[in-house]
């Protein structure tokens, strides 16, 4: 609301200075005539004004979608000026996208790993290649898991996620459910802004919480995007392994009834094979 008040109080004002400038140059209805570069006033003036409502329309939009994205951005958008006398002028935005640099097609053989040296193995992950200088991992604790409390998580991980955004790094976030889910009960509510800066999403089932997995259905457009590794266990149903126990064998650095956040002296070796769409998380010095 605030920004519609201001671009109509740019659009008027961009009115009141054409007339003022029309006035004089005399290219208005007055006795004055305009002669060689005081003609150019009116659309020097237009300009002007239609660059100040880009800058409130388009470009601080942009910044605010860029640091929730936690990527460039480009904005997609239409206008339509010529309408009937009367009629107001169109604006709209079409589609926001990221833009991103992608690596060329890695081809990563995970046929020799040993699920024993992984924290996490995945025979569904989606991806392909080497996630490199990702040191931290965030994970819902199993064993205080609680479904009803799944919003209040929501916030917490919102709150790590804009630390790792501010330092710029990412993270590995693993948690039961269908991360995305509208619905708490299946899932940790969030949307994509609260774990824009996570590199590998992990969904696991749990013994006492078997929901079909999303699969990264939630945020496709951006996992392709950004190139986010999605991986899906379930290891109560032999359906990849998670190794718990190791992480909560190991210091965390912040920790409260719900959540560990740990950081690894080296970055964790990841790796995720899209032909056979294995994807694996080493141990420290297990590879």
């Amino acid at each position: 609301m605030g920004r519609a008040i201001v671009v109509f109080g740019l659009a008027l004002l961009s009115v009141g200075l054409l007339a003022v400038a029309q006035e004089v140059t005399g290219t208005g209805s007055g006795p004055a005539a305009a002669t060689g570069i005081e003609s150019y006033l009116p659309l020097v003036i237009l300009l002007v004004a239609f660059g100040l409502i880009f800058y409130f329309m388009l470009i601080r939009p942009q910044r605010k979608r860029q640091q929730e994205m936690n990527n460039p951005i480009e904005i997609e958008f239409a206008a339509n000026l010529e309408t009937p006398p009367g009629a107001p002028k169109i604006f709209n935005f079409l589609q926001i996208r990221p833009i991103v640099h992608t690596d060329e097609t890695s081809n990563i053989n995970l046929a020799h790993i040993n699920p024993l040296n992984t924290i996490i193995f995945s025979d569904s992950a989606l991806g392909n290649g080497v996630f490199k200088g990702v040191s931290d991992l965030v994970y819902i604790k199993p064993e205080s898991f609680n479904p009803a409390k799944n919003k209040e998580i929501a916030v917490d991980i919102e709150r790590i996620n804009i630390e790792f955004v501010k330092q710029g790094t990412g993270y590995v976030l693993i948690g039961p459910g269908r991360w995305g889910s509208t619905d708490p009960w299946l899932g940790i509510p969030v949307r994509w802004p609260q774990i824009s800066a996570a590199r590998v999403i992990i969904e696991s089932g749990l013994k006492s919480y078997r929901i079909d997995p999303s699969q990264g259905t939630h945020f496709f457009q951006n996992l392709t995007s950004f190139r986010i590794g999605y991986f899906t266990i379930n290891p109560f149903i032999m359906e990849g392994s998670y190794d718990v126990d190791f992480l909560d064998g190991i210091e965390s650095i912040y920790e409260d009834d719900h959540i560990r956040h740990l950081r690894f002296e080296k970055p964790l070796e990841i790796m995720v094979d899209g032909r056979s769409h294995k994807g694996v998380i080493m141990k420290p010095n297990r590879l």
